[in-house]
């Protein structure tokens, strides 16, 4: 099932393509045209595709426990409705990556640093974003959830900007980390906003309002529970950032050389002695690979491998105790919440 989702997703993306293309009659537009397509090919798809899945898989799941039987145009429209939401993720990949001044994203150069993109990069990302609200009006337009869907997404969008911000202001302008702000408390509040609403919540959501759900208690009960998956997910990016295969993982991490305020700085600093703090405040945020080898030897002389597995499987039990306390009276299935969580638990990339 898991693989037929994301395989329909790669001809989803080529039919979406198709209808939003700028037509050819329209001579003035051509180069836009072109550049589109360029622009789509290059960024769109090529990842893990879990928002989309998330999206489908939902759709699925929820009509499965309320005994509703979908139709080919049911899925093909979540298919949309999932697609929509990755290329809505690709237009954040491109902004973040010039703003974490990346160089490799899924095993190839940022879009940013092609030769011929550049800064103009930004204006591309905005056209995506832009195609990603065209297509949900092209294919969703006619449905009376569609104004609800709209405003869900811009409402995501949002808080996907403040957690940027936050995200950012760890390390403003490269001015060196800001420690004073490495807290558990305000990195619980980054991912919540810059990962968990939009990877988590807003697809399952979207899929939940497509089906005609509309029921506030149950869509609170569900973003309790996918705020706390999200939060798991971004953990194991901070850690497989840190430690993890760039062979496996496609990007080379840089949360230490950025100065991130990410989950192995965060847990080391609250560790630490005196000694340590002093040699990972010196080291961290320093673009230079002796500064960051230092700062994971510190990592390691505090046993931070051991740390993240324990926390890990704690973070996942407690997940899975919700679970077994999640009531079907409104008649959203745990299933769902039990795939996405299956989905995320001991990745490695």
């Amino acid at each position: 099932m898991e693989n037929k989702v994301l395989e329909s997703l790669e001809s989803t993306f080529v039919i979406i393509l198709d209808k939003i293309s700028i037509d050819t009659s329209n001579k003035g537009l051509l180069d836009v045209r072109d550049r589109l397509k360029k622009i789509f090919s290059y960024n769109v798809g090529h990842g893990k595709g879990i928002r989309a899945l998330f999206v489908v898989k939902t759709f699925i799941l929820l009509a499965k426990h309320n005994g509703i039987e979908t139709t080919k145009e049911d899925i093909e429209l979540a298919q949309i409705l999932g697609a929509s939401v990755e290329i809505m993720h690709a237009f954040a990949l491109i902004c973040d990556d010039i703003m974490d001044e990346s160089s490799t994203r899924r095993g190839r150069p940022c879009w940013y640093k092609q030769d011929d993109v550049g800064l103009q990069a930004l204006n591309d990302g905005i056209i995506l974003m832009n195609e990603s609200f065209h297509t949900l009006k092209l294919f969703l337009g006619h449905k009376k959830s569609y104004p609800i869907i709209m405003e869900t997404v811009h409402e995501m969008m949002r808080y996907t900007t403040y957690g940027q911000h936050m995200d950012m202001a760890s390390n403003s302008n490269n001015t060196g980390p800001r420690f004073d702000l490495f807290t558990k408390s305000r990195y619980e509040t980054i991912v919540k906003y810059k990962t968990s609403y939009y990877t988590f919540v807003l697809p399952v959501r979207l899929a939940m309002y497509l089906f005609g759900m509309k029921s506030k208690s149950a869509h609170r009960q569900a973003e309790e529970l996918l705020l706390k998956i999200g939060y798991l997910f971004q953990m194991q990016d901070d850690f497989i950032d840190c430690f993890g295969d760039p062979i496996v993982t496609g990007k080379q991490g840089s949360d230490i050389a950025d100065g991130k305020c990410c989950w192995p700085v965060v847990r080391a600093l609250e560790l630490c002695d005196e000694s340590q703090r002093r040699h990972l405040v010196a080291n961290y945020g320093i673009k230079c690979e002796q500064n960051v080898y230092k700062c994971k030897e510190i990592y390691r002389q505090l046993n931070l491998k051991d740390v993240y597995l324990k926390e890990e499987l704690t973070i996942y039990e407690e997940i899975c105790g919700d679970l077994q306390n999640l009531k079907n009276g409104n008649k959203i299935s745990k299933e769902i919440f039990e795939f996405i969580l299956e989905k995320v638990y001991k990745r490695k990339y």
